[in-house]
C-alpha cells in the first residue's frame, strides 16, 4: 500500500513554510514597521511578536511536513494549517468589515483562505 501523499500537498507545504517563515520573522524582528505598513497601531509590539512567533511556528511545522514521506505523519499538520488559515481569514475579514482593520489587510485574508482551500483539496487527492 502506498502511504505517500500527493505532490501538490508537498508544494503547498513548501510555499507555506517559506511565506510563513518570512512573515513570522518580519513580525518578530520589525513589529513596528509591520504595523506601520498595515496602518495598524497596537499598544505594544509584543502583540506583533507573539503573532509572528505563532506564524513562524506554523511555517516550521509545514517545513517539517514537507520533508516527511508518509501521509499519515502529516495529517495533524494539514488540519492544523486548515483551521489556522480558515479562522485567520475569517477573523481578518470580520475585522475589516467592522472597521477595526484597514482594507489593506484583504490580501492577507484572501491568502489565508486560499491556503485553507489548498490544504483541504490537496489532502483528498490520491
Amino acid at each position: 500500500m502506498n502511504t505517500s501523499y500527493h505532490r501538490s500537498l508537498k508544494v503547498i507545504f513548501l510555499v507555506n513554510a517559506i511565506l510563513g517563515g518570512i512573515v513570522g520573522i518580519q513580525h518578530i524582528i520589525i513589529p513596528q514597521l509591520t504595523g506601520n505598513l498595515a496602518n495598524v497601531n497596537l499598544p505594544s509590539p509584543i502583540l506583533y511578536r507573539l503573532v509572528g512567533a505563532a506564524v513562524f511556528s506554523f511555517a516550521f511545522a509545514s517545513g517539517l511536513a514537507y520533508r516527511e514521506k508518509k501521509r499519515e505523519n502529516v495529517r495533524i499538520v494539514v488540519w492544523m494549517q486548515v483551521s489556522w488559515s480558515f479562522l485567520g481569514a475569517v477573523i481578518i475579514a470580520l475585522g475589516i468589515l467592522a472597521g477595526k482593520l484597514p482594507s489593506i489587510e484583504w490580501p492577507n485574508a484572501i491568502l489565508l483562505f486560499i491556503f485553507a482551500i489548498a490544504f483541504t483539496w490537496s489532502w483528498y487527492l490520491k
